[in-house]
């Protein structure tokens, strides 16, 4: 499972699940649900908060076939390419 935690903005989801497909890799699941979230200055989870909180995305795909260590790592810095192309 690749778990990505991040700003809910527009074509995240679709973007990685995209990224993914390039890279060979066999979603059988994506599952996606926002959450209102309150961090400190630093950055760090304070807790959920409905008032006054932006929203935050943990999205779950579910990958078949991962296949070593190599693949992972690689993986990893391509979703994080996509990441920054989206919120650009």
């Amino acid at each position: 499972v690749l778990e990505v935690i991040y700003a809910d903005i527009p074509f995240l989801v679709e973007s990685i699940a995209n990224e993914l497909k390039l890279q060979e890799a066999e979603i059988y699941l994506i599952a996606h649900t926002a959450y209102p979230v309150e961090r400190d200055l630093q950055g760090e989870f304070i807790g959920i908060n409905k008032q006054n909180s932006s929203k935050e995305v943990v999205m779950q795909f579910h990958i078949a076939n991962w296949l070593d260590e190599e693949y992972y790592s690689k993986m990893i810095e391509r979703i994080k390419e996509v990441v920054l192309c989206v919120i650009l």
